[in-house]
């Protein structure tokens, strides 16, 4: 019961999980074509950097949140939770806003003159770890507490905004219903300020579950 209680949420969300995946990447070769699809896949491996520390963290966090909540030691959670996400957030956007400003020295460093015109998604795409750290800590939060439900419905909620926000942002002006033809800098603006609502949204249900105040 236990097992089935905290698996089966996740079912949906991983079925949805799939689908916005598929959708950014498919819209995006629909009305970018290769090219664009080419510059936002740098931005995002690039960004991807960024996250090294977190992702690595991440393990043990889930554990003593973990043992501290099935202790009934909120204390602790608190804490934990206070500490790292705030040291975590202020990490990221150290190093992102370090290196934001020499994203065109970057594509010429380790890609060529080239790929030059890739520099502002980069730049843009550099933003998205700020955010997407405090999305892992929030994310393992809920799943070390057993909300695995709460982590589920806002994640889809946040996948389904994100996909309608991702037409929008990359459909032509000429289609039926008319977008507005950005490219693979709109796609990363997109990632952004979704990234932003989704998080804000499971750090307040994560406030109110361990009895803070909402950050």
């Amino acid at each position: 019961n236990e097992f089935n209680k905290f698996c089966y949420p996740l079912i949906p969300y991983t079925i949805i999980g799939f689908l916005y995946t598929f959708a950014d990447y498919w819209l995006l070769q629909r009305y970018g074509g290769s090219i664009q699809q080419g510059y936002y896949a740098i931005g995002y491996r690039f960004s991807a950097i960024v996250l090294i520390a977190t992702i690595s963290i991440l393990e043990v966090f889930w554990k003593e949140i973990s043992e501290a909540h099935f202790n009934n030691n909120m204390d602790r959670v608190r804490l934990l939770y206070s500490s790292i996400s705030k040291s975590f957030f202020f990490g990221g956007m150290v190093i992102s806003a370090f290196v934001i400003p020499h994203s065109r020295q970057i594509i010429d460093l380790f890609l060529g003159s080239s790929y030059r015109d890739a520099w502002l998604p980069l730049s843009l795409m550099f933003y998205y770890p700020v955010h997407q750290s405090m999305g892992q800590i929030t994310g393992t939060m809920l799943f070390a507490m057993g909300k695995t439900k709460t982590a589920s419905y806002i994640g889809i909620f946040f996948m389904l905004i994100s996909i309608l926000f991702a037409y929008i942002i990359l459909a032509p002006k000429t289609a039926i219903v008319p977008g507005f033809q950005m490219g693979a800098a709109g796609l990363a603006i997109k990632m952004i300020v979704c990234q932003i609502i989704g998080v804000n949204l499971s750090a307040f249900f994560v406030a109110k579950y361990i009895n803070i105040s909402f950050d």
